[in-house]
């Protein structure tokens, strides 16, 4: 006699099957389509170090013209890039580092008027750059901006560095109702310190990451500021190398929400042999050294974006020495699933790399990174995309494209459609025989109390999240909790 199957076990039989075969690859993996965009022309030797994109159709990028010793402006609209001309600033000398959009009809560049040795700060609105005029910084004297960070169009921060005789500090600028104005750092960060990076997450919270270079065997670290209900904190960082002399820095800082965010930088303590990136993370209130995926003997970070908190990407260089100006390649890593993995990109230059404010990313599957071509003395450009190979695509009848699922140990590609009641029905199944494309990608995960957590679900362009449960022998699997990431 044939022992009678419960609908919830036999549902699990194309649940577990779409779910662990079909679902697990709708998971974003670190194997990204990666592609090299030729930039509009802007002169004979220039660079982009920041770029920041509101939504996936609009974004800008700013930099320097090192031929006209002027700033750079690039604008990203209806699928092309354009070179957009800024209003005059009284300099012969001075260049754009960072930018920040929170919304696509309002935004902020910031940068160094070198002439004048002071910072610099245009305003987007109404379809054109203003040169604003900016407050005295801590009583005059030298100072730039390295970063800006605007939350809402109506408040934001800029950080960098001002000079002094005898010692340097970081520079802290507030806007808002309508007005910029200087904030004292705290006390005691230390006597040669800067900042490099900024991320507010809301009106209320943020923080900002830079370097103690007091050139002291126990000074020399990364510098951590923390911003809450009006007041800024010195934090004391983690320990990053205990070796005699460490030496590190920070440059660049993301939080995707107030629990939880990164912040990235270099490891110089065996400078003359060997350089590494620093990788930081923010959870249950404390900050902690993330693992670092294998790179290169010598490789760093300067900029770091997280769209959410389960997905973020970071970009730097590596190179065959520890000249930053010899055979430099670009470095991009993706962050998904808890791990950090090293990602292929396309051939730019034999000399190129990610500046600080070079990665920017809308949603979690599409952004853009920004950089230098030293060889070819322009700026690089690379859109990408997270999910082209891994991603299962779900279309709007239902349908249901699987580039790769394992089945008692060989691989395929599936297609199926949903009947419109309690099952799928496969319509292709393809063995594969070269996955090598898709070794990266991360499965959802299934408890013993078969409950199926299945991080991203790709729909529209919108990832999804989901939990469904088997609560009883007569049901199928019923969806317990679902959400946007």
């Amino acid at each position: 006699m044939r022992k009678k199957v419960s609908g919830c076990k036999r549902f699990l039989g194309v649940v577990l099957f779409v779910s662990l075969v079909v679902l697990q690859f709708s998971t974003i993996c670190a194997y990204a389509d990666v592609s090299s965009v030729i930039p509009p022309a802007v002169s004979a030797d220039w660079a982009i170090n920041g770029i920041c994109f509101p939504s996936a159709d609009e974004g800008w990028a700013v930099g320097f013209d090192n031929i006209n010793k002027t700033g750079v402006s690039l604008h990203y609209a209806n699928g092309t890039w354009t070179n957009v001309t800024l209003p005059a600033v009284s300099s012969q000398h001075w260049s754009l580092y960072a930018v920040s959009f929170p919304s696509a009809a309002e935004g902020w560049a910031v940068g160094k008027d070198t002439t004048n040795e002071k910072g610099l700060l245009f305003h987007y609105t109404g379809g054109a750059w203003t040169n604003i005029t900016l407050p005295d910084v801590r009583g005059g004297g030298k100072w730039s901006l390295n970063s800006v960070s605007f939350p809402s169009t109506t408040e934001g921060w800029a950080v960098g560095v001002h000079p002094f005789p005898g010692g340097a500090g970081g520079v802290l600028l507030h806007y808002t109702n309508g007005t910029w104005s200087n904030v004292w750092p705290p006390m005691g960060v230390a006597s040669f310190w800067n900042l490099n990076g900024i991320s507010f997450s809301s009106s209320t919270e943020g923080w900002a990451v830079g370097e103690d270079f007091t050139n002291d065997p126990d000074n020399d670290k990364g510098v951590l500021l923390h911003y809450v209900y009006g007041d800024w904190t010195n934090i004391a960082p983690p320990v990053v190398s205990a070796s005699p002399g460490a030496y590190w820095s920070l440059n660049s800082v993301s939080f995707p929400s107030t629990n939880e965010g990164w912040a990235v930088g270099e490891d110089d303590t065996n400078y003359l042999t060997s350089k590494t990136g620093v990788l930081l993370h923010f959870t249950n209130g404390t900050w902690t050294n993330a693992t670092l995926p294998s790179v290169s003997p010598v490789w760093w970070l300067n900029g770091v974006n997280f769209p959410s908190a389960a997905e973020g990407w970071a970009v730097g260089a590596k190179g065959d020495s520890v000249d930053k100006n010899a055979n430099l390649q670009g470095v991009l890593l993706h962050y998904s699933n808890g791990v950090w993995n090293n990602v292929t990109l396309p051939h730019v230059s034999s000399n190129w790399d990610l500046t600080r404010g070079g990665v920017s990313f809308p949603s979690p599957t599409e952004g853009w990174a920004a950089g230098y071509d030293i060889a070819n003395k322009r700026g690089v450009l690379l859109h990408i995309s997270s999910t082209n190979n891994c991603a299962a695509s779900l279309s709007n009848d239902f349908k249901v494209h699987v580039p790769i699922g394992v089945y008692s140990g060989q691989s395929y590609s599936a297609d199926f459609k949903w009947d419109g009641g309690d099952s799928v029905i496969l319509t292709n199944l393809t063995p594969l025989n070269d996955t090598s494309p898709f070794s990266n990608c991360a499965p959802s995960t299934v408890s013993s109390a078969l409950l199926l957590h299945i991080p991203v679900i790709m729909y529209n362009g919108i990832s999804y999240w989901a939990d469904v449960q088997c609560n009883t022998d007569e049901s199928p699997f019923k969806i317990v909790r679902v959400g946007q990431n």
